[in-house]
């Protein structure tokens, strides 16, 4: 697929990446651009998610008929999962050469007018939503299955291209897909243009182009200095071994300590006790905790409703419910050891942002979670190696930093 440098140029500009993608060929670029398999996996990994979507639309579906799920949970859930499979689509044909606009010229609307391929949209293929979203019917699931039956022979045909180079069949198989795509949108009551501009809103927010911009404005700016975050800030974390065999994790800044005497609090050890750290991870990130605002006596009390709402308990409890969700998943995933940025799971990140709805950090784009919870494993990992280090929040360049302890501080009294 050919594309003009002006076109990509524009593309680029955020100020109108998504409202104005009408054109399949513009939305097809962009979705192209935030996959980040390699390019020895991604064809087949392209096509097993494809095959995977499909069904998750389809457990959608079952899932709003079994629970009685509100009319605006169903929409919101469909229109992503339907988004998922539009990118499926225009990014596995992209790495097979074929244009997404070639490929819907066949579902033209009867009586538009011939467009090249290049300047097909999606109001060229769809009606304009009459009607709020509907409820599933069994047609639907019915129409789901035939999809799925599709995609099989898409598959074949994938297979196929790679020993003719033959696009003909590749390219019809990709068309009646997409067809199937576009009756599952038109049964669902949901506008594709719409959920093309959703799908890339999510997609950017979880794989950006560019992982060093973007990140949120300090959510204290403009209260006092001694109610702000710090920007910059030192701890020194070591474990602590007492007489009678126990051990604690004992945290000092400039040689005061900080913080309560930690332990695991879990019958069979594993090292929570250093977890503080994903805390500093938060606050050198994201610029957010409410449990370092705690330590630190840096609640808003400034604001009353702030102080009470983003810093107090409730958001305490969210903060450390996020941090021990995390870390479970991280044990059963070698503490993210080989994680790389781009890689740590989606569902993941969608279950935190679900937790901190409602809260300043809700807007926080799901790569900047990432980076913080991977910056934050890395400063753990080594202290489980080392049990002890000086951990240095830098906010103003949002990294975590860690090392040997400069100057070993006496130890507490045990």
């Amino acid at each position: 697929m050919t594309v003009s440098a002006v076109v990509i140029e524009t593309l680029s500009n955020d100020a109108v990446r998504f409202a104005q993608v009408v054109k399949l060929n513009e939305y097809q670029i962009l979705a192209a651009k935030t996959d980040v398999s390699t390019s020895e996996e991604s064809q087949r990994h392209l096509m097993l998610g494809l095959f995977g979507e499909a069904g998750s639309v389809l457990s959608v579906i079952k899932k709003k008929s079994r629970d009685k799920s509100s009319s605006s949970e169903y929409f919101s859930q469909a229109t992503e999962e339907i988004g998922d499979l539009l990118w499926y689509v225009a990014t596995a044909a992209h790495h097979s050469g074929l244009e997404l606009g070639l490929l819907a010229k066949p579902l033209s609307l009867s009586g538009i007018r011939v467009k090249k391929a290049a300047e097909m949209e999606f109001s060229d293929i769809q009606h304009p939503r009459s009607s709020i979203p509907l409820e599933p019917t069994g047609h639907l699931e019915w129409v789901l299955m035939q999809l799925g039956q599709d995609v099989g022979q898409l598959f074949a045909a994938q297979r196929a291209f790679i020993k003719s180079n033959n696009p003909k069949e590749l390219r019809e198989a990709y068309s009646t897909v997409l067809r199937r795509i576009l009756d599952v949108a038109n049964r669902s009551g949901l506008s594709l243009e719409e959920v093309a501009r959703e799908n890339l809103k999510k997609t950017s927010d979880r794989w950006p182009e560019d992982r060093k911009s973007g990140f949120p404005d300090p959510f204290d700016e403009g209260y006092p200095s001694y109610e702000q975050l710090p920007r910059k800030m030192s701890v020194d974390i070591k474990e602590i071994y007492a007489p009678d065999g126990s051990y604690f994790v004992y945290q000092t800044c400039n040689g005061i300590n900080i913080g309560d005497r930690l332990t695991d609090n879990i019958e069979t050890s594993d090292d929570y006790r250093f977890h503080d750290v994903f805390h500093f991870a938060y606050a050198a990130v994201l610029g957010w905790s409410p449990v370092l605002r705690a330590i630190l006596r840096l609640k808003r009390k400034s604001n009353k409703q702030v102080d009470q709402n983003q810093d107090g308990a409730r958001a305490i409890l969210i903060e450390e419910g996020i941090a021990t969700l995390v870390y479970n998943e991280a044990k059963r995933d070698g503490l993210f050891r080989d994680v790389k940025p781009g890689k740590l799971s989606f569902d993941l990140l969608k279950t935190i942002r679900s937790f901190v709805k409602g809260y300043e950090v809700e807007a926080v784009p799901y790569w900047v979670w990432e980076e913080a919870i991977l910056q934050g494993f890395a400063a753990f990992r080594y202290l489980v190696e080392y049990r002890e280090a000086t951990i240095s929040i830098d906010y103003e360049a949002r990294t975590l930093r860690f090392g040997p302890i400069a100057a070993n501080q006496a130890d507490p009294e045990t």
